[in-house]
């Protein structure tokens, strides 16, 4: 410390051997003071052409009283060094009126041009000079009544406490801000109170934020599967409200109850071990020494930290010890977790580095939509080429809710009689787990990322292709229809990128009719959209995208067929659209619109999963009047191949969606592919690999070519943050 600041003083003189040093008494200085004194006797400082003005001074001593900070400034400094006594100053501690000395010194510091450098030492309770703290910044010099902690703090500069002089002169915080550099030095080799309250304060701090972490992460693996990491910053920020819908009052009440409770006593904890000085701190006579070692020690720790000497640092992967994945994220430090996550995010370039670029690019060629082979012919789905179409996109729903899948009974009943009636896609997976990484994927064909999402950068998705712009295009109005908050995860930005020109959101219905957590119920958005069908003139044809949220935690709706909560909500979406189809029948419209059902991802049934194609399985239906005949299409797809089937269907190009595909293509490969942050999946007729992300292993292989998918997926995957680095 005291090296580093005679280094940047010894600058200062250097470069400007007239320069105005502001100068500090006290223990602090000393050893900077020594080794000015050094350097001038090896010949490499001149202090002849320098001025110096002290922080402050005594009333009562004089300039020769061997307690003044004159005589300490003569005795540690300048009796030592080639500086010309008429150019020190230092307040007159014997002054017969301090305020008119405080004016002399106010009006040499000007006369002076101002100070070029001031040194500073900091006192035990964060005094600098005699300026304590919460002081008037706009003081210049002044008289001061030296409190009871800086008495008691200099009274080992005298015989006794009550020597110490009561009164004194100190040039003011405004001084020393007005100084063209200042230059603070302060010892951790001391019992201060302040560096106390530092340590206090610095662990209070890590107490409450390991304990949010751990709760949080508590809290939400019950409802996610995954241990924290970074997404819930960007939903919490993006709309604390409806970040907060998905729980109850009582649940966030007990959450922080919980927080609390834990953070207090990590802080005990800390304080027993870390903070209490159960002795006295002794200041080590050879402080350099003590210092060197202590970070060679702390240097040592990165050893720990890293994870050794090999190649591979510490990751996730090295906690991975068994088949059963709950086993596994129980052996993850969340804290890790969040911070990895959080220190990621950005660096897409780098990350899934699976294989050379070159084999990455030949795989994903394979992978792509090929254009129709002259022997193959395009099922035409359509009765007519500009169709209405209206996306339904279902919160959370799954196959598992329908009994034509093998589900539930009773439930989705509408989902299973329009499953009879339009068009089916029977092995359809959602490409992720959440409704931001979903609609990108159903809008603009664009994969789910595991560690982030595009909708956090407006920037890149500007730039995403989708299918409301193709639309547009071919001269679609568009409509956006969502009862809750359309800025949650950065949609409007997305939407309105993507070429929506009208977005209906919870701050278009009245207050009345807001009465879910998650902003109006799916009975009255439906009804906002019957209502404007019928009194609006429709700009025909048009594309309306509709956006459901009531079957979501905390399933709370106003509907009551089923027992069981959750099962309830989707019977109540279900109704919803069933509703609402029905109702559109009765219009002239229903002849000419088709109707595509979707979910943005599956959601909270069934729980919990065992095998994690089971959590990624949704239907796809269209219904309509513009529907030719029913038909169950068998062929594996995803989310992302919507827009490309959907384009092909009318007419329009789809090239820009990279990783779309046509399902009704016979020369494109089909397959299903899903992400979720901790594995990415890959599934077709012959092969269903699950591969794990954080132990980089394979988690499921089956059917008859295991492993056929494994370099294709991770080849997929690479090519997907090639994509999104460079967006």
């Amino acid at each position: 410390m005291s090296r580093q600041a005679a280094n940047i003083i010894s600058a200062q003189i250097i470069l400007k051997p007239d320069s105005v040093l502001g100068l500090a008494t006290g223990s602090t200085p000393i050893g900077a003071y020594q080794q000015l004194i050094d350097r001038y006797r090896m010949g490499d400082l001149d202090f002849s052409g320098i001025r110096s003005v002290n922080l402050d001074e005594y009333l009562g001593l004089s300039a020769d009283d061997p307690r003044s900070y004159a005589c300490f400034m003569r005795k540690n400094l300048f009796d030592a060094i080639n500086i010309k006594p008429e150019n020190t100053f230092i307040p007159d501690g014997c002054a017969t009126d301090p305020t008119e000395e405080c004016a002399r010194y106010n009006q040499l510091i000007r006369a002076l041009g101002g100070i070029d450098l001031q040194l500073l030492g900091i006192g035990n309770n964060g005094h600098i000079g005699f300026n304590e703290p919460g002081d008037c910044f706009a003081k210049e010099t002044h008289p001061v009544r030296l409190t009871e902690n800086t008495i008691a703090a200099n009274a080992r500069f005298f015989s006794s406490v009550e020597e110490v002089p009561k009164y004194a002169i100190s040039t003011g915080i405004k001084n020393i801000m007005q100084a063209k550099r200042i230059l603070l030095i302060a010892s951790a080799w001391t019992n201060s109170s302040i560096l106390r309250r530092i340590r206090q304060g610095y662990f209070g701090v890590i107490a409450f934020v390991m304990a949010c972490i751990f709760i949080i992460d508590l809290g939400l693996y019950g409802f996610w599967g995954f241990r924290l990491d970074a997404t819930p910053i960007f939903y919490f920020f993006s709309s604390p409200k409806d970040a907060m819908a998905s729980v109850s009052f009582w649940f966030v009440l007990l959450g922080i109850l919980a927080i609390l409770i834990y953070a207090a006593i990590l802080y005990c904890i800390f304080y027993c071990v870390l903070i209490r000085e159960k002795k006295p701190l002794k200041i080590p006579y050879r402080r350099q020494n003590v210092s060197l070692a202590l970070l060679l020690l702390t240097a040592a720790l990165f050893i720990p930290i890293r994870g050794g000497f090999s190649v591979s640092t510490m990751n996730l992967s090295k906690v991975y010890f068994s088949q059963d994945q709950r086993m596994n994220h129980a052996a993850i430090n969340p804290a890790f977790s969040f911070m990895y996550s959080a220190t990621h995010q950005n660096n897409f370039d780098k990350q899934y580095r699976f294989m050379d670029p070159k084999i990455a690019d030949e795989l994903f060629a394979e992978m792509v939509d090929k254009p129709v082979a002259a022997t193959d012919s395009i099922p035409q789905l359509l009765n007519t080429q500009r169709p209405n179409i209206i996306f339904i996109i279902l919160e959370s729903f799954s196959t598992h809710l329908m009994e034509t899948f093998g589900g539930q009974p009773n439930v989705a009943v509408n989902m299973d009689k329009f499953a009879k009636e339009g068009v089916l896609f029977s092995n359809f997976y959602g490409s992720s787990f959440r409704t931001d990484r979903g609609l990108a994927s159903i809008i603009s064909g664009y994969p789910g990322q595991p560690s982030t999402s595009i909708m956090k950068y407006p920037e890149k998705t500007d730039k995403l292709p989708s299918i409301p712009r193709s639309l547009k295009n071919a001269g679609y109005s568009l409509e956006y229809y969502y009862g809750g908050d359309a800025d949650f995860t950065n949609m409007r930005s997305y939407l309105v990128s993507s070429g929506i020109e009208k977005i209906i959101s919870d701050k278009d219905f009245p207050l009345s009719e807001r009465t879910g957590k998650w902003g109006a119920q799916d009975h009255v958005l439906f009804q906002r959209l019957m209502k404007d069908l019928k009194e609006e003139k429709q700009e025909e044809p048009f594309l309306k995208l509709v956006q459901t949220s009531s079957s979501h935690e905390p399933f709370e709706v106003p509907f009551h067929r089923l027992d069981d909560k959750v099962l309830n909500s989707f019977a109540y979406a279900d109704s919803c659209v069933g509703n609402f189809v029905k109702q559109y029948q009765e219009t002239p419209l229903w002849k000419n619109t088709l109707f595509v059902l979707v979910p943005d991802h599956q959601g909270a049934y069934p729980y919990p999963i065992e095998n994690p194609l089971d959590g990624q399985t949704i239907p796809l239906i269209l219904i309509g009047g513009a529907i030719k005949q029913p038909l169950v299409v068998d062929t594996y797809a995803s989310q992302i191949d919507i827009a490309a089937t959907l384009l092909a269907q009318l007419g329009l190009p789809h090239d820009e969606f990279t990783f779309s595909k046509d399902i009704l293509n016979p020369s494109s490969p089909h397959f299903g592919y899903f992400t979720r942050p901790n594995y990415f999946g890959m599934v077709t007729p012959e092969n269903q690999l699950v591969y794990n992300l954080d132990a980089n292993t394979v988690q499921l292989d089956e059917g008859t070519e295991k492993g056929a998918n494994l370099e294709k997926g991770k080849a997929f995957l690479q090519k997907l943050y090639d994509d999104l680095a460079k967006r």
